[in-house]
């Protein structure tokens, strides 16, 4: 009971210092499909056509993107790299989509606006045969109409796996 106590007093100092004064906090989440949401829907679809040109019209020129990294402390990469990245990780990918998406709209009090999305990539290895599933979290900070900056999280350790697995069985 005593340990209870402290851990509770403890996360109760933590919450309240993460939003005390002089700390940056959002407004209320927008959830309606507005003009930034929908720029973030159209960049997932041409993703999944794999419509390179236009996925790479919705980025600012010196936008940069993190994925699965400290991002915002260090320097991204480009959209130019970004999206090769991406061709490079699907030439091994027969079908590929998005399940369960939600999009949500933060902006911050000196006027940042973020778009927030979650879904689950669900698509098929042309070398495993497997259908992964991966819980994908992406954040974008739109200015002018254009993705400033963006984060990527999500998990391919199954794959990656699955991939050692087979390395190793041809050696």
């Amino acid at each position: 009971m005593r340990f209870l106590t402290s851990f509770l007093f403890g996360l109760a100092i933590i919450i309240s210092s993460c939003s005390g004064p002089g700390k940056e906090t959002n407004t209320t989440p927008i959830l309606s499909n507005n003009e930034d949401i929908q720029l973030s829907k159209n960049v997932l679809k041409a993703y999944l056509n794999q419509n390179w040109d236009a996925y790479y019209d919705y980025y600012a020129d010196s936008a940069q993107i993190w994925r699965n990294e400290n991002w915002l402390h260090d320097e991204g990469m480009s959209v130019d790299q970004y999206i090769e990245d991406l061709r490079q990780g699907l030439q091994q990918i027969d079908d590929y989509t998005f399940h369960g998406e939600t999009w949500e709209q933060l902006t911050t009090k000196d006027g940042n606006n973020w778009v927030l999305f979650w879904g689950v990539w669900v698509g098929t290895s042309s070398i495993t045969g497997k259908t992964y599933e991966v819980p994908v979290h992406v954040t974008m900070m739109v200015e002018d109409g254009k993705i400033a900056a963006q984060g990527d999280f999500f998990s391919m350790t199954e794959y990656l796996m699955d991939m050692m697995k087979l390395a190793s069985e041809q050696e």
